[in-house]
Formats: structure tokens, C-alpha cells, sequence
């Protein structure tokens, strides 16, 4: 790029903190160097095809003599702007401002602050989808012209676009604007937030519905990622109301990440929509209102007494008809073969976590989660009758009840055993009959088994609750469902799980929860179980789910359930 300079330009001006300054004033020294191309002017000796640098000092000299500035830094901006407003030929410009007789009380040479602004193209994406559609976006683009530090070049047609995200809504009416602007990317920010304002946009909802919305999709070739913005707009490949408006007027832009054109995205696009993926590897759930519990059977694992039972009770009624097996797996075969219509099992503690290989079962148990119940926990030392707390030597529960008692059983030097079931530990302690054993199970269990409390509340959170889900063999969804679970096993090279992960993100998409179990396909590959908010009926959780598909091995529907 060709250079002007001018060297210090000599001003009188009255700039400075102090009001001796601003009353007396100094001499100052402005030098600029702009950077601009001198082709045209260098082979047809043409002064219209350069720039004055005589009616460039004059432009220096009237804006650092036109206002008073405490700081020469804000002298220094002024100029800078000046330049670049009214020069169009200028891409860049630095303006170096020095103060020779600066109130400093030692000996120096000088002062100086320099400051150094450029042209840059912009591509901004506009769309509206409330009031007069058209207007709005006329608005905006007659807003943006309107500011000296932008230069409007382009505008794109205008597309009718459905909605994007979860949020029934109007359709868009979308475009693209190309601008040129010296303002940073920080300051454009604040520029078109303002102008939405001025449209009324209210941010109450993200991919709500808005009067105006006006995104930065590309600023030169910068990638930028800060708290409040993100370019290139992080979906804007994916997007076809940006791509089209966008190949109308800037098909050869190269986007900054991909290294592809515009027009490459869009061809892309057009390609991925004519040959979309692969159908989910499961059938989407039948939506039905309540279920229908009377003269059914529930199954739980355990005995008499156990967590299991009071949360079946508290979700199906003290007069449904109830029962037992031994074990987790049980209960899934149960309900898989449809000897009970639900079953009820653990499946997290909000104290010690996942209930380990239960989501294992349900998924190779051709059941579905339909529904979930949370149980408090309050867990209990429980003896036999004549015995103390300073008996007891060993306890025995269930793994999460030990792990969930872990500071009391460490406190009092305890042995500990595990076994299938809090109640079976009570049962146990009663049938052993030894004054050295005890059950950490409920108070209730206590009552069935003719034991004795020792001591209450021994677990180490008073906020400890588990999670119970409800297990049906049928397809089926409740509508007030808003919580998915599923489970994959991501695709066996660099990046996949962390792709996966980005697009509950990029899809608006809150995870409540994810755990990994090792994979039954392959050593040292694992099974991610993860649940997140969402309705199937949710534009984006579809989207979602095809995408994750598209980048794993296996992709299972687990159920739903309200939180």
C-alpha cells in the first residue's frame, strides 16, 4: 500500500487538563501517515486520482483548532476520523499528535499519542419478523447510512424465511448488507444494538420473535470470540437465509474459518438439503395425555420398605397394585415382557451421583423412561432391638446408601458391606439378629422389620434426594414431558464428542445431565448418557438429534419425563 505523510504540522490550539492550558493554549505538532493506493495517480499524473495534502493539513488544522479536548488522545481520534470521513480514497490513516510543552515539571523532549484507524467491510445480516417486515429492514439500512462512520455499498434482496429455533412465530423476512465502516468491531456492536432499539426489539426471549434483528456475520477476515460477540456469526454456514442474500452480493467473500466462498457454503447447503441424512435410528414417541394407571401393575426392585417402594407409591397411589423382584434387571424384564406396565428404578442421587449401569439396563431393555419422581432421603442406623449405637461394628446397604453415609460410617471406624437394597439390609440385620450389625435404611424400614433406630439422619447431605424414573414397554411421551433422554456412543476420531457437545450449544439446547459408561462394542470406548430440556415437537431438538446422528457410531431414545 502507497504512502502521503505529513510531518509535523504546527498548531496552536488550547488542549489540556489543566484551565491554564485551555485559557493560554501551546503550540502542538500533528504528523498523519495515509495509506492508499497511488496507481492511477503515479501513471496518469491525475491529481483528482490521489489526495490534497494541502487540503488534508487544512482539514488537520480545522478539527484540532475547532473544539477544546482535555486529552490529546481525543485530538488525535478526532483527526483520524475527520480523514477517513472525507477522504474515500484513504484506507488507513495514523495520526500522531505531540505536545512539546507538556505541564511536566522535568526535563523531556516531548510528548505524543498516536492513533491509527482503517476502512473495513462488513457483512450484516438483517431480518424482522413482527409489524411491516419490509419497513423494518428499510429502517435499519436507512439508519446505518445515516452514520458518518458508515458507508452503505450493498444491499441484498429480501427472502421469506421460516423461523429458527423452538419458538412457534411469524415468519422472516431476511436479507444482507455489505458496509464499509471505520468503527471496531466492538463499537459496530453498539451501533446496531442501537438502531434495534430504535425498532423497539425486545431481547425477552432468544429466537423469539422481533421487529428488527441485525447480527455482524463477517468483519474483514477477523475471528473474534469475547463474551458479548462471536464472527464469524457461528451459524451462519449452516443458514440458508444468510447464504442466499449473502451469494446475491458477495459470492466470492472467502468465510474467515472455513476458507470457503460464500457461494462454496451455499452450494454445500443446497447439496446437504437434497440429500438430507439418514432418518433418526428410532421412532419419534406417541404424545398422550395422563397414564392410564388403573388395574395396572408396577414393579419395583427391593423389599418392603425400600426407597423404591415409597417412590411408587408416591407416584402411583397407595392403591396401586404394587410388587417386588430382587433386582433392577427384573424389573426391566418385567416391563419389557409386559408381565407390570411400569416399573419404577434409581437412576440418580442428587448426593452420589448416576446409580451405576441402570441406564445400561434401560437401554438394552426395549423400555422407555416415560416419566420420573423425586424421593427425599433421610437415612437411618437401624439395630436390633436392645442394642446401641456404640454396638455396632459393621453396617450394611445398599452401595449408594454407603457411599451416600460415607462421613458417619468413617466417623465411627465402621466395617461395611453392600448388598442389593436398603430394606434387604434391614431385613438382613432382623433375620441376623447380632447386636454388632446394622442397616443404614429409611425409618420406615425400621417399622416393617421390627428394628430399632439408633441414629437419624446419618447421611451427609441434609440435601439428599433421589431420582426415580418410570419405565413403560410403550413408544409413548407425556405432553407435559420438557426433558429427553438419550443415549450414543460418538464416532471413533479426533473431535467427535466435542463436536457433539457444541451442538446443544450452537442449537440453544440446556443439558441437564450426562454420563459415560463403557461401551459394550469396543475396548475403551464409552456410552455417553445425556438428558436435556426440549419437546419433540421442538424445531431445534430434532435438528439437534439428526446432527448428532450424523457424527456417531449409535444414537438410542431413551424416554422422557418433566422436571
Amino acid at each position: 500500500m502507497d504512502k502521503i505523510r505529513i510531518d509535523d504540522l504546527k498548531i496552536y490550539a488550547y488542549h489540556g487538563v489543566f484551565d491554564e492550558e485551555k485559557e493560554k493554549g501551546q503550540i502542538f505538532k500533528v504528523s498523519c501517515e495515509l495509506l492508499l493506493d497511488l496507481y492511477e495517480a503515479e501513471s496518469g499524473d491525475n491529481l483528482d486520482k490521489t489526495v490534497s495534502y494541502d487540503e488534508v493539513a487544512h482539514l488537520i488544522y480545522d478539527t484540532v483548532t475547532r473544539e477544546k479536548c482535555d486529552l490529546i488522545e481525543a485530538v488525535a481520534a478526532n483527526v483520524v476520523n475527520e480523514i477517513l470521513i472525507n477522504f474515500k480514497k484513504v484506507n488507513s490513516v495514523t495520526v500522531k499528535v505531540s505536545k512539546p510543552d507538556a505541564p511536566i515539571q522535568l526535563d523531556f523532549k516531548n510528548v505524543s499519542v498516536s492513533v491509527t484507524k482503517k476502512r473495513h467491510i462488513v457483512y450484516l445480516g438483517i431480518g424482522s419478523n413482527l409489524g411491516d417486515r419490509e419497513e423494518n429492514l428499510k429502517f435499519a439500512i436507512e439508519q446505518l447510512g445515516k452514520d458518518d462512520f458508515i458507508n452503505v455499498k450493498k444491499v441484498s434482496g429480501f427472502i421469506n424465511t421460516e423461523p429458527y429455533g423452538p419458538v412457534e412465530q411469524p415468519d422472516f423476512l431476511n436479507g444482507v448488507v455489505e458496509i464499509e465502516t471505520i468503527y471496531s468491531p466492538e463499537e459496530l456492536l453498539h451501533v446496531v444494538n442501537d438502531i434495534e432499539k430504535e425498532a423497539k426489539r425486545e431481547r425477552l426471549v432468544h429466537w423469539g420473535p422481533r421487529t428488527l434483528d441485525i447480527d455482524i456475520l463477517l468483519f474483514d477476515e477477523e475471528i473474534i470470540r469475547s463474551k458479548d460477540l462471536i464472527i464469524p456469526h457461528r451459524e451462519m454456514h449452516k443458514r440458508m437465509f444468510v447464504l442466499e442474500p449473502f451469494k446475491e452480493i458477495a459470492p466470492d467473500v472467502i468465510h474467515p474459518v472455513y476458507r470457503k466462498t460464500i457461494e462454496d457454503l451455499y452450494d454445500e447447503l443446497v447439496k446437504s438439503a437434497e440429500n438430507p441424512r439418514e432418518e433418526l435410528p428410532f421412532i419419534l414417541p406417541e404424545i398422550v395425555d395422563d397414564l392410564w394407571v388403573k388395574e395396572k401393575k408396577i414393579v419395583y426392585a427391593g423389599v418392603p420398605g425400600a426407597y423404591a417402594e415409597a417412590a411408587a407409591i408416591k407416584y402411583f397411589g397407595e392403591n396401586a397394585d404394587i410388587h417386588n423382584v430382587k433386582s433392577f434387571d427384573k424389573v426391566v424384564r418385567e416391563v419389557s415382557e409386559g408381565i407390570s406396565d411400569y416399573g419404577v428404578i434409581p437412576i440418580e442421587n442428587s448426593s452420589a451421583g448416576f446409580v451405576s449401569g441402570n441406564y445400561d439396563i434401560i437401554k438394552n431393555g426395549n423400555v422407555h423412561i416415560v416419566d420420573e419422581v423425586v424421593i427425599d432421603i433421610e437415612h437411618a442406623l437401624l439395630g436390633i432391638p436392645g442394642a446401641t449405637i456404640d454396638d455396632i461394628k459393621k453396617v450394611i446397604s445398599h452401595d449408594q446408601g454407603l457411599m451416600q453415609c460415607k462421613d458417619f460410617i468413617d466417623d465411627y471406624d465402621l466395617k461395611k458391606e453392600a448388598v442389593s437394597n436398603t430394606a434387604v439390609a434391614a431385613k438382613r440385620v432382623m433375620e441376623m439378629q447380632d447386636k454388632t450389625l446394622g442397616a443404614i435404611a429409611s425409618e420406615r424400614a425400621a417399622e416393617l422389620y421390627g428394628l430399632k433406630v439408633l441414629k437419624k439422619k446419618v447421611n451427609f447431605s441434609r440435601e439428599n434426594a433421589t431420582k426415580f424414573v418410570i419405565l413403560t414397554h410403550k413408544n409413548i411421551a407425556l405432553s407435559k414431558s420438557n426433558r429427553i433422554s438419550i443415549c450414543f456412543n460418538a464416532a471413533h476420531r479426533v473431535g467427535a464428542l466435542y463436536r457433539i457437545m457444541g451442538l446443544f450449544n450452537e442449537n440453544m439446547i440446556n443439558m441437564t445431565s450426562i454420563e459415560s459408561r463403557p461401551s459394550l462394542l469396543r475396548k475403551w470406548e464409552y456410552t455417553f448418557y445425556v438428558s436435556f430440556e426440549g419437546k419433540f415437537s421442538d424445531k431445534n431438538v430434532i435438528k439437534t438429534l439428526e446432527e448428532i446422528y450424523a457424527d456417531c457410531d449409535e444414537l438410542c431414545f431413551l424416554g422422557t419425563f418433566s422436571s
